[in-house]
């Protein structure tokens, strides 16, 4: 029976825009200084063995990360070169990011299942990018090596009671070592590096750093903890700061918005919602926070007295909105993630669509 796999369709097929933006009047939307990007315009392309599923690039242009499965690799943009390749996470990595004000510092943190869909404790893990290259730059490589002679071992061992692997059975227990190794090297490796158990929110445009990179949920000069923040009773889908960094803000699916006072750790506001929310952010100059739920809804609420604003309610069926932005007029918010690919733009003043 003819076949035909999911990998030979990626290689064939080539993806298309059928239809680009239009305005209200159907008219093209005028690009940015340089903003048409196509496929073809890249400055560099880079190859690896597995798919790179995250990437990030240092505030002061210097540094390029990618996640390749466990690893990350730190790329040097002058010159494109790899400068190193960090080891320590025991299952693949799912947040990085680079220290707003330095460079030199990339936090990390991982799943909580393994490549042998084992459960492990996830960990955050903190690099020093210039120690990272004297150490190890350019490195790697596997423990392949390490299974191999572990698996040979044991087929010795069972020749002593009349069990002799044939080379294809021998390759199982390879197969069983290998991540058992890999998942130690990991741990062993992470030992030297500051860590934190648990796992670095990403969703939905949530900020890991404060905008000065002096804040996380801890301290990133002394990575002490300052405070722990509860109240939440479901997941946490977005955290952010203020832009004076006097407020932080998370958003979730308990229905609840809460800010907190990022000195103290307070609560100075807890709004409820319908249902599940998704995203939110302060606008730059601190008037108000927008936040938007799986129903559609955008509100606004006026800072510091939390009285709410404005909402504007989502048509029945348009799906969730996962995604805002303010523009610097404090003004104007875009809206995006709705199920039909729409992106409106509100007056949030005269409290209208444009």
């Amino acid at each position: 029976m003819p076949s035909y796999s999911s990998e030979e369709f990626y290689v064939d097929w080539r993806y298309a825009v059928k239809e680009d933006f239009v305005t209200s009047s159907d008219q093209p939307y005028p690009y940015a200084d340089n903003g048409h990007r196509q496929w073809g315009n890249e400055l560099h392309k880079f190859t690896f063995n597995e798919m790179a599923d995250r990437g990030t690039v240092s505030n002061d242009g210097k540094h390029l990360a990618l996640a390749v499965k466990n690893d990350i690799h730190v790329v040097g943009i002058e010159t494109w070169d790899t400068i190193a390749v960090l080891k320590g996470h025991a299952s693949e990595v799912h947040a990085i990011a680079f220290r707003p004000d330095d460079s030199n510092v990339l936090v990390s943190s991982e799943v909580d299942l393994d490549g042998s869909n084992i459960t492990t404790h996830p960990l955050i893990i903190f690099w020093n990018i210039e120690q990272e290259r004297t150490k190890h730059p350019k490195d790697d490589d596997s423990y392949a090596y390490v299974a191999q002679a572990a698996a040979s071992t044991a087929a010795r061992k069972l020749t002593n009671h009349r069990v002799n692997l044939t080379g294809e059975e021998l390759g199982s227990p390879e197969q069983k070592f290998q991540p058992v190794i890999d998942r130690a090297v990991a741990r062993h490796i992470a030992k030297r590096h500051v860590t934190i158990d648990g796992r670095l929110q990403t969703n939905f445009q949530a900020q890991i750093f404060s905008p000065s990179g002096k804040w996380m949920v801890i301290s990133t000069d002394t990575l002490e903890k300052t405070f722990l923040l509860q109240g939440h009773t479901d997941a946490i889908m977005w955290t952010g700061w203020s832009p004076d960094e006097s407020l932080l803000a998370s958003i979730s699916w308990d229905t609840s918005i809460r800010i907190w006072d990022a000195h103290t750790g307070d609560q100075k506001h807890c709004f409820t919602t319908e249902t599940q929310n998704w995203t939110g952010s302060f606008s730059p100059n601190m008037s108000y926070f927008a936040a938007a739920n799986g129903k559609g809804h955008v509100r606004i609420f006026s800072l510091p007295s939390g009285e709410l604003h404005w909402m504007y309610e989502g048509q029945k069926g348009n799906g969730w909105r996962r995604s805002v932005s303010w523009h610097p007029n404090n003004q104007w918010l875009a809206v995006g993630g709705e199920r039909l690919g729409e992106i409106f733009i509100l007056d949030v003043v005269e409290k209208k669509q444009i």
